[in-house]
């Protein structure tokens, strides 16, 4: 049987890094505070004034997924993302000429910090509908052009940068076969995290409006508690779907890199035979395994960044039995 079957992936990061301590500076915070609460030690950003926008990031990803993959084209490129370059053409298509993949289909999806895995299930379906043999999706973001560096529920937490996946069609019974995907929304909670600015509905061309209306702004006592919530069920969901048991997973990698999320998610009963915290001796931070936290984190790509799982952690198709 046919299956969308993760074959490569990628990643880019600005050059630009920044330690807890110099945003705990400006913050009236320290750097043990940023690190016990969210479990990041640093963040890549965009260095102002250089111009460098997603449009920088996402091409080098999607060049190094298909590196990975060892392809060099693919039939469709969904990119996700909620900070393009400019509202008007979408970045998707003139991304998909810069890795050479000439006048694919290609357009842009925005899900916020669902949109690689809505991304991932487009790419899926694609596949197994002949749509596609393969499909390149790439989420980038530059969050620190909408960040306002003096609130502490989010300059703490958002960096910039880019992740890549190649899928492409192969056996449901190989490696890297997707075998379910769960997705959902929650437009009730739709103020949890929010721009409220820039949109239709409240354009403001002028800026007049003050920059907490143009800058992410979240509620993160009620966002850490719904997080945990919806990704309990919905791992619960998948593993029902699959008829795996959590004792059968060899790890858990997930989209999200809040530390405190990831523990408060491993101590559920249900899920603590295979999703623990970090070993005592962890993959040196920011890659703590089996929590595997990339060094920046953003929006519209996955958690699991440009780093590497310490060697024989796991390998790709393996279960624990």
């Amino acid at each position: 049987m046919d299956a969308a079957v993760l074959a490569g992936s990628g990643g880019h990061l600005p050059g630009g890094v920044i330690a807890n301590a110099d945003i705990a500076e400006g913050l009236a915070t320290t750097e043990e505070w940023i690190r016990t609460r969210t479990g990041i030690h640093r963040l890549h950003r965009a260095a102002p004034g250089t111009g460098t926008g997603t449009g920088e990031l996402a091409p080098a990803a999607g060049q190094a997924a298909l590196v990975s993959a060892q392809e060099t084209s693919a039939d469709l490129l969904i990119m996700v993302t909620f900070t393009p370059d400019q509202p008007c053409p979408a970045d998707a298509p003139w991304i998909a000429s810069s890795p050479g993949l000439g006048g694919i289909p290609a357009f842009v999806l925005n899900a916020v910090c669902s949109g690689f895995l809505y991304a991932l299930a487009m790419a899926r379906a694609a596949i197994l509908s002949d749509q596609a043999d393969k499909v390149l999706v790439i989420g980038a973001d530059t969050v620190s052009s909408v960040l306002d560096p003096q609130d502490r529920d989010t300059a703490v937490i958002f960096g910039d940068g880019a992740r890549a996946a190649l899928l492409r069609r192969g056996r449901a019974d190989g490696p890297g076969a997707l075998a379910a995907v769960e997705l959902g929304s929650d437009g009730e909670n739709a103020h949890l995290v929010r721009i409220s600015a820039g949109g239709s509905r409240l354009p403001d061309p002028g800026r007049q409006l003050p920059r907490e209306q143009h800058t992410v702004r979240m509620d993160g006592r009620a966002t850490f508690a719904h997080a945990v919530r919806r990704m309990a069920a919905s791992c619960e969901s998948v593993l029902s779907r699959t008829g795996w048991t959590t004792d059968s997973l060899g790890a858990f990698v997930s989209h999200q890199a809040n530390q405190r999320i990831l523990d408060s998610l491993a101590s559920r009963p249900s899920a603590a035979t295979a999703i623990s915290a970090p070993p005592a001796t962890p993959h040196p931070p920011p890659c703590p395994w089996p929590w595997w936290t990339p060094p920046s984190t953003t929006a519209s790509r996955p958690a699991a960044g440009p780093c590497s799982p310490p060697s024989g952690a796991a390998s790709p198709g393996a279960r624990r039995r």
